[in-house]
């Protein structure tokens, strides 16, 4: 057995040699200021810091990017192709990221050639819509424009390109009043129940069949999932809803008889419409003058708008259904059913000079026909016949036989916003000029 030494007996009874107070109080200090350090940096980057990563753990999610549905194509009723689409670009602005758009604007402005303003006015218009539906910013943008938009994806991670499918006319206004265009939905269309489950910024017909055929023309929209990251660069895709395409639509139109309707009308001012009679389907609708559709369902420049709205001749009225025009000559063949209904133009016989006298007022014929009856009455379209075939029979029978034909009647023709005519009356009279 070892003796047991000083320094043993020292450790058994715990009295080792302690730290200098230097030391310890150093070592203290050391511990306390890296504590201090480590709690700065988590307060700096869970206080300070939390609005930013919040900010950019929100611009890394789920990102859902419109798929347009393509609308319905429009044959006529041979299956003869009137109105197809074309492959398109559009620009849209996303609003979910977590930036200020407005210190972009100008950029975005030089890039894709929309002044400052417009783009304000847009995002105006849009500024009660969900933040998560993207605004269509512009429409068939160019190479150069889509180049601009992939160069500056870190800098503008809110601009979105989309593909769509844009209406193709006929040119030269072919048909133009007929088929309409289309166009993005107004604000006070919006507030039409009809337009209930449509969103700002959809495409929609404006005129013509497109508008009448709206709901079946245009297909549902679908959209896909993508994930992106805080710069809107696209990550990976998630999944998608596919598009239904709208369906195709046949017109009784015969584009031949349309076309043969359209030269007939060139350089004029006035309508063609011709009926099968056997049915009652257009066969042809022609209106001049016309218009350029295509002009419409893209940008309309203001230049083309001012030009519209400064023609004496009204382009975008449909004379065929919307103009209350006088009925000329065609009426003679109503006031031919009057007379021989009510038994007083079989047996008449009108001297026709080149004329006559009514009510202190001379009133020509095209020509002098002579002795004339009722049965070369409509062929030679005789004037001064049907005059006095008109004064014989008083005005409230000419406008009860005409009302009973359809005279200032809607024909229901499935074109928007027909006007129906004026058959003048006593009645008429009464209730619009107040005279008896």
């Amino acid at each position: 057995m070892e003796p047991v030494t000083h320094s043993d007996y020292r450790a058994l009874n715990g009295n080792s040699e302690k730290l200098p107070a230097g030391k310890l109080h150093s070592t203290q200090y050391i511990v306390a200021v890296v504590l201090a350090v480590l709690i700065t940096g988590l307060w700096r980057l869970q206080v300070l810091g939390a609005d930013n990563f919040r900010a950019l753990a929100e611009a890394n999610r789920i990102r859902k990017v419109p798929i347009v549905a393509p609308r319905g194509r429009i044959f006529d009723r041979y299956g003869r192709l009137l109105v197809d689409n074309y492959p398109s670009v559009s620009c849209y602005l996303l609003r979910d990221q977590s930036r200020n758009i407005n210190l972009d604007l100008p950029m975005i402005s030089r890039g894709l050639n929309i002044p400052v303003d417009q783009i304000q006015a847009i995002l105006h218009r849009y500024q009660t819509a969900p933040k998560y539906q993207p605004i269509p910013l512009k429409q068939d943008i160019t190479p150069d424009e889509q180049a601009f938009i992939e160069a500056h994806r870190n800098e503008l991670p809110e601009l979105e390109t989309v593909d769509v499918q844009r209406r193709l006319y006929p040119r030269d206004g072919f048909a133009a009043h007929l088929i309409g265009y289309v166009g993005e939905v107004s604000e006070e269309m919006l507030n039409n129940p009809r337009y209930a489950f449509y969103d700002p910024g959809d495409v929609v017909g404006r005129s013509g069949v497109e508008a009448s055929y709206d709901a079946i023309l245009r297909g549902t929209d679908g959209y896909k999932d993508v994930i992106v990251n805080s710069r809107g660069k696209e990550l990976g895709q998630l999944g998608q809803t596919l598009a239904i395409p709208g369906k195709d639509l046949r017109l009784t139109i015969d584009l031949d008889l349309q076309m043969a309707a359209e030269k007939a009308m060139e350089g004029k001012i006035g309508a063609i419409v011709a009926l099968d009679p056997h049915n009652g389907e257009v066969l042809a609708l022609v209106s001049r003058p016309t218009f350029d559709p295509n002009e419409f369902s893209g940008h309309l420049t203001k230049s083309y708008w001012n030009e519209i709205l400064s023609n004496p001749d009204h382009p975008l009225l449909d004379k065929a259904t919307q103009a209350q025009l006088a009925p000329g000559s065609t009426f003679k063949i109503i006031m031919s059913v009057a007379g021989l209904q009510e038994g007083v133009a079989q047996d008449m016989r009108v001297n026709c000079p080149g004329g006559a006298t009514f009510y202190g007022h001379f009133y020509a014929c095209d020509k002098r026909h002579g002795m004339v009856d009722i049965e070369n009455a409509i062929p030679w379209s005789c004037d001064t016949f049907f005059y006095t075939l008109a004064n014989k029979l008083g005005i409230d029978t000419i406008a009860r036989y005409a009302t009973s034909l359809g005279f200032g009647e809607r024909t229901g023709i499935d074109l928007p916003d027909e006007a129906f005519g004026i058959m003048p009356s006593t009645a008429w009279k009464l209730h619009t000029l107040h005279q008896a």
